[in-house]
């Protein structure tokens, strides 16, 4: 069983769009995809003979090469357990403005087949960064974590990104970088430039506009496959509740697979009866 734990905008947008896939650059931990202790000791006694700057050179080639091999791989997080987790709960959902996706790894692959595509999935080894090798595979590489994360039971879905969607995810980083810089004046209120059309490459997916997003790749699934069941934040609001019902059965899945927020999860003198 594996969970993924999410708001309730990225509720409907996973409804609409599809299981993202984010590049593993926007991780956010300078840690993800780094070599270790061990793998920098080796490329120096490789180089010992070279000079400062033939180091430094190969060096940067070689990050640069890493850079480009690891950001050619989508990633979708997930946590392993057999029931809700009060850390993740408190740790992502706070004020109870989210909701839970209960599936299994044998769902997500199979909810891919719907766009033709093949994710892998990886158990995450968290692991001892002074101590272990962990080489150049850049699945590999995102398949490791430091110690300090071992809460987290993690696994993830690799998906290998095609030359057209990584040009659509640059494209769309472009103009996000060149709409934060350009503005206009219109008396003494400022307002951003609208952004035009991406200039993607759609020639292999006519979607690909609607699924790039600066940061990664939305991958379209059978929503009754990925989804075994959706549960409520425990201390979800009502006006989140009637959200998170009204989206899932706008989207076509059954009332059914959303779970009222289990009883020991919350206080029992503040349970409602309707």
């Amino acid at each position: 069983m594996i969970w993924r734990y999410m708001d309730v905008a990225k509720y409907v947008v996973l409804l609409e769009r599809g299981l993202f896939f984010t590049r593993p650059s926007n991780l956010g931990d300078v840690w993800e995809g780094s070599w270790a202790v061990p793998d920098v000791r080796d490329f120096r006694e490789n180089h010992a003979d070279a000079d400062l700057a033939t180091v430094s050179a190969e060096w940067k080639r070689r990050y640069h090469v890493k850079t480009i091999s690891l950001d050619g791989y989508g990633v979708s997080c997930w946590h392993r357990a057999e029931h809700e987790s009060a850390a993740l709960w408190s740790g992502y959902m706070p004020r109870g403005f989210g909701v839970a996706i209960r599936s299994t790894v044998e769902r997500v692959l199979d909810s891919a087949k719907k766009s033709g595509r093949t994710v892998e999935p990886r158990e995450v080894q968290y692991v001892d960064y002074d101590s272990e090798r962990l080489g150049d595979d850049p699945r590999d590489l995102l398949s490791y974590k430091r110690r300090s994360f071992a809460h987290e039971k993690e696994i993830r879905f690799l998906l290998a990104f095609r030359e057209d969607e990584r040009e659509a995810i640059d494209d769309w980083g472009l103009i996000l970088s060149d709409l934060s810089k350009r503005r206009f004046s219109a008396g003494r209120s400022q307002r951003l430039v609208r952004p035009g059309p991406v200039p993607a490459r759609v020639v292999n997916d006519p979607t690909l506009v609607h699924r790039a997003t600066p940061h990664g790749m939305y991958l379209p699934v059978e929503l009754p496959v990925l989804v075994e069941k959706v549960y409520l934040a425990p201390q979800a609001p009502w006006s989140v509740r009637h959200a998170v019902l009204a989206a899932t059965k706008a989207f076509g899945l059954s009332r059914s697979v959303v779970s009222e927020p289990e009883a020991d999860m919350i206080p029992p003198d503040i349970l409602e009866f309707d």
